[in-house]
């Protein structure tokens, strides 16, 4: 059987942007590799495909630019930022290939299977060594908690975006993979990744007219604006009753959000110093821990800014309203949508977590590809 460029692009790809083996020292070497061989075959594809997405690609391409402007000022670990704007750039072009292809459907069936076997060997090789967890630094074989807990949410995304939402006869498989996810972020003790499971379950239940109407920039800045300004607005929210005895009781956590109100009161003080351009990507743990004792900033918009500043993030939000814009026909919208909701999941979790990541990036170009996709050709 012939194995399609394609296929083998898109398996690349995936080991680039949505797998980081903690347990394989040389996996960074493995990944500029990757890089290097996604970067030749876009020699051959980068000016027809950067032209038929040309709005998308320019402010994704000035996004990547801000990164390593900001990541060559600040001179520690520049190469972090280098590489993971390379990779911003080499996913949305590679999923703008697909999509002029239209194996976008077989790239999300491949991207199931690739997902199960990862969670799967996750998971079996902390039940069974977990001897490893302490040994490589409170790391699972996929990585920190959660990014464990987030490869199993992500498995369902792509599953359903794979079978489709409106083939309730695939709903008792989706639901065995939330429950499988449930256990994982309980098992890895992820209190952010119960919340995004109970948020999918919600996303994925609503009607499809309902799916349709938050399918719009209007949900879409309301997210930018909640999660951006959490680390203001949190005081007023945990005086709720309802929400501190959610925290306290179910979640069993503290009402400081393990040490995140600390942090906010802190965090602004550091990044109105370099506001514009930011600290550099990557460079989080060695500089907070040093100003303010923190390893991250525990915010989405907070990071953002952190990383690479003001223009950045502000490039960054452009980049994902642009994106969303695409997307005005109803029947479009419901093909997208099991991406869209990963991406609000993402979006809102950044309130009080790091998921405006290289993850989200790459669910934001997967997004991109749905675009176009033929109708006919996806329900068959």
């Amino acid at each position: 059987m012939k194995v399609k460029i394609y296929t083998i692009i898109s398996i690349i790809l995936y080991h680039i942007i949505f797998v980081n083996i903690a347990y394989l020292q040389l996996y960074n070497i493995i990944t500029y590799i990757f890089m290097f061989f996604v970067a030749i075959f876009l020699l051959y594809k980068v000016k027809i495909v950067f032209k038929e997405n040309l709005k998308i690609n320019i402010v994704m391409s000035l996004f990547c630019i801000i990164i390593c402007i900001s990541s060559l000022y600040n001179v520690l670990n520049f190469h972090r930022g280098i590489i993971y704007a390379s990779k911003i750039f080499e996913t949305f072009l590679v999923f703008e290939f697909l999509k002029k292809i239209d194996v976008v459907k077989k790239v999300m069936k491949i991207y199931v299977i690739l997902s199960i076997i990862y969670c799967l060997l996750n998971d079996f090789i902390s039940i069974i060594f977990p001897e490893l967890f302490l040994k490589h630094d409170s790391n699972y074989f996929l990585g920190d908690k959660f990014t464990v807990a987030y490869m199993h949410i992500m498995l369902i995304v792509f599953y359903i975006s794979y079978k489709g939402l409106k083939k309730s006869k695939y709903n008792k498989v989706i639901y065995m993979f939330i429950f499988w996810s449930i256990m994982a972020s309980i098992f890895v003790d992820c209190s952010t990744a119960l919340i995004g499971n109970i948020l999918l379950i919600l996303l994925f239940i609503i009607p499809d007219r309902v799916k349709v109407k938050i399918f719009n920039i209007k949900i879409l800045l309301l997210l930018l604006l909640i999660s951006g300004t959490f680390w203001i607005t949190y005081k007023s929210l945990l005086n709720n009753s309802y929400v501190s005895d959610f925290i306290t009781g179910t979640l069993n956590r503290s009402l400081t959000l393990t040490g995140r109100t600390v942090i906010y009161e802190n965090v602004w003080s550091v990044i109105s110093k370099k506001i514009w351009l930011g600290y550099g990507l990557g460079n989080s743990y060695e500089l907070l821990m040093k100003l303010i004792a923190a390893s991250n900033t525990q915010n989405g918009f907070l990071e953002s800014m952190f990383q690479y500043g003001a223009l950045g993030t502000i490039m960054s939000a452009i980049l994902i309203i642009i994106v969303v814009k695409m997307f005005e026909n109803a029947n479009k919208k419901i093909l997208a949508y099991p991406i869209l909701m990963c991406i609000y999941i993402f979006l809102i979790l950044s309130s009080i977590e790091i998921t405006i990541n290289i993850c989200f990036w790459g669910m934001v170009a997967i997004l991109v590809s749905y675009s176009d996709i033929n109708k006919q050709k996806e329900e068959k």
